[in-house]
This record gives C-alpha cells, sequence and structure tokens, in this order.
C-alpha cells in the first residue's frame, strides 16, 4: 500500500506557496487588489 496523506497536510502543503495564498486571499477578501504581497 502507498503512503496516504491526510486532509490536513495535503492543505498545509497546498498554502505553503506564498504567490497562491496572496493570490487567493487578495481575490476574496480584497476584490483583486494587491494588498496581500507574496513576500509579506
Amino acid at each position: 500500500m502507498g503512503k496516504r496523506l491526510k486532509p490536513d497536510a495535503v492543505l498545509k502543503e497546498y498554502w505553503k506557496n506564498n504567490e497562491r495564498f496572496a493570490d487567493f486571499f487578495n481575490a476574496v477578501l480584497f476584490d483583486g487588489r494587491e494588498v496581500i504581497q507574496r513576500n509579506d
């Protein structure tokens, strides 16, 4: 059997990408304005 990842581990890995995190929250919270920078 292969190693299965728990959903928490998958989401944690997904959100490690700063650009992805910033793009998502800027879109949802700030109507697409670039308020959160990926380097923050």
